[in-house]
């Protein structure tokens, strides 16, 4: 029922193809109920501006602008500056919210705040106090894109009253996925928690249009286009979490 309500991000039987199915690294690949699921990408956009929409890009963009549902003026968390972080600060500010970064590497605190972030704060104990302080009462959304039990409390502390939670991050072995839950602190303080998965397709004419006029800018985290000789290390340096921004694997 999800696939023909339109919600085919998560449909019982969603295939990440791109990642598991065969061709996912290849020139071709089989797309299933690709009448539906196939994207059209604009001339006006480049093939490396494509290739940065999938997967970090657009997963950012759905869970801000669908699930956080983010106003102008507000204020906004996002914990962790990967690719889908740093996204979700490009579209949040463009949104006109007060963002502030939390991570722990310097890097991609520098490169959130060329995004648009008011505020970058390194990774520690008192983040939330921090938050609590500066917007002077917590802020509106935080954006969780981790998906660790380092991140998961602090991003519920630092919310305000009727503050809302957008969980995109999935959780490693560690946790697999059991999380703890502050369950009266929900229920005083009338907090909100959401998931986030993916984006269907019909949703992306919309963000191809802000793509077009540069409000958003996925090229802008783009740090490396890279030959297919070279996807091994960057893979590698993905599963070690050393890389900053997107690298783009261009074939000739």
């Amino acid at each position: 029922p999800t696939f023909a309500e339109g919600n085919q991000q998560v449909c019982d039987n969603m295939a990440l193809s791109m990642f598991m199915g065969a061709g996912g690294f290849g020139e071709y690949s089989p797309v299933a109920k690709a009448d539906v699921n196939l994207v059209h990408l604009p001339e006006a956009i480049s093939f490396v501006q494509g290739a940065a929409l999938g997967c970090r890009f657009m997963t950012a963009y759905h869970g801000v602008t669908a699930q956080a549902e983010i106003q102008p003026g507000q204020w906004v968390a996002v914990w962790g500056c990967g690719g889908v972080g740093l996204a979700a600060v490009d579209v949040a500010s463009a949104m006109g919210a007060n963002v502030i970064a939390i991570s722990r590497t310097q890097e991609k605190l520098d490169k959130a705040m060329e995004l648009g972030a008011v505020a970058a704060i390194q990774a520690g104990d008192d983040v939330p106090e921090q938050i609590q302080e500066m917007t002077k009462g917590g802020v509106h959304v935080s954006v969780e894109c981790l998906g660790t039990a380092a991140t998961w409390m602090p991003a519920i502390q630092s919310l305000r009253t009727r503050g809302k939670l957008v969980r995109i991050g999935m959780s490693g072995k560690e946790e697999s996925g059991m999380l703890p839950l502050p369950a009266d602190v929900l229920t005083a303080r009338e907090l909100e928690i959401r998931g986030s998965m993916g984006m269907q397709a019909r949703c992306y004419p919309e963000m191809l249009r802000m793509i077009e006029t540069g409000k958003i800018r996925p090229q802008d985290l783009v740090t490396e286009e890279v030959p297919m000789e070279e996807a091994s290390r960057v893979l590698e340096a993905m599963s070690n979490y050393d890389t900053i921004g997107y690298s783009v694997i261009v074939a000739d």
